[in-house]
């Protein structure tokens, strides 16, 4: 009797087919991801200094929004002991995707590092955090190193397990040299009322860098200028944006009382396109459906583009001067 030959490769492919083989497969672990880098729209990054409640469960639930939140157990640092209210509202947020970060002064580079790695250490064994807010950062190119220093430290100290600890410098203002980009993953070059941060301009070379570096923190935002100041975020390459209608003084102590409406802003599409150096006027019409297939289309420069149409995806296409932009 003939005796009929599988090949090999299909007697393997076969095997790798059956359940036994998908049981081994290790399922990820549930955690939040590191930042997109070159986001072109901002996501948050939100100080709250306050005891977990309605707040923070704001926060939680809006996740395609925040990115990171920083907290403080104490009026200093993490404590020298575990609070469990704490504990359990940053096991939520990284269960919701949520970066935590953990809060620490430099005092301006004045506090010794080894003051500093004891917050930093306390963070990840009492908390397990996802990084360092560190705060009251010097401006003085002398004192880069320091910040370096910290930089490492806090690497190496909390990981990459599965995603490497984020350190975001709270400098506050524009550095005075490029090279400060280095003391840390993001950086808050504006931190001021919303009647500054109209007339705000970032230079030319921080355009060549990730909008993922940077943060914008502003104040005395009133509701009816939210829309106004997401927008400035944008068009100034901003990676990560909170504005509170609180003023300085106590603007992390509670959450912004129009947050669901910068939340909403921030999930949208933005309103601005650039492409190859023209700025698109920003309205997007709806294109022609074909066989379930959106186009969106931008009008720029008097010119419209045309959208590219595949089954079952929707194209977003911007023409300006017969460039596309991506």
């Amino acid at each position: 009797m003939a005796v009929a030959r599988v090949p090999l490769f299909a007697a393997i492919f076969g095997l790798l087919l059956t359940p036994a083989y998908f049981s081994c497969i290790q399922q990820p672990i549930l955690r939040p991801q590191p930042a997109p880098s070159g986001i072109t729209n901002p996501n948050m990054t939100v100080p709250a200094f306050y005891a977990p409640g309605s707040d923070w469960n704001k926060l939680i639930a809006a996740p395609s929004a925040v990115t990171f939140i920083a907290f403080r157990p104490t009026s200093d640092g993490p404590g020298t002991s575990v609070s469990n209210t704490f504990l359990s509202a940053v096991r939520r947020a990284q269960a919701a995707g949520i970066r935590v970060l953990g809060y620490v002064s430099t005092d301006y580079a004045n506090r010794s590092p080894s003051a500093v790695h004891q917050d930093v250490r306390r963070y990840g064994d009492l908390y397990d955090v996802d990084g360092i807010f560190l705060d009251q950062i010097s401006s003085k190119l002398s004192d880069l190193s320091y910040y370096i220093d910290l930089k490492e430290f806090i690497a190496d100290k909390l990981g990459c397990n599965n995603n490497c600890a984020t350190v975001h410098a709270n400098l506050g203002s524009v550095p005075s040299d490029s090279r400060f980009v280095a003391m840390a993953d993001v950086i808050t070059v504006f931190s001021g009322t919303y009647s500054q941060y109209r007339n705000f301009n970032v230079p030319s070379w921080m355009r060549a860098l990730p909008s993922t570096k940077f943060a914008h923190f502003v104040t005395d935002l009133s509701a009816a200028d939210v829309a106004a100041a997401v927008q400035v975020c944008r068009t100034n390459h901003c990676g990560y944006f909170y504005g509170t209608d609180r003023p300085a003084a106590t603007a992390f102590n509670a959450l912004a009382s129009h947050f669901a409406t910068q939340a909403a802003l921030i999930s949208a599409p933005p309103s601005v396109t650039t492409s190859t150096g023209t700025t698109s006027t920003g309205t997007t019409s709806t294109g022609t459906t074909s066989t379930g297939t959106t186009a969106l289309r931008t009008t720029s420069t008097g010119t419209t583009s045309t959208g590219t149409t595949s089954t079952g995806t929707t194209a977003r296409q911007t023409t300006s001067t017969g460039t596309t932009s991506k």
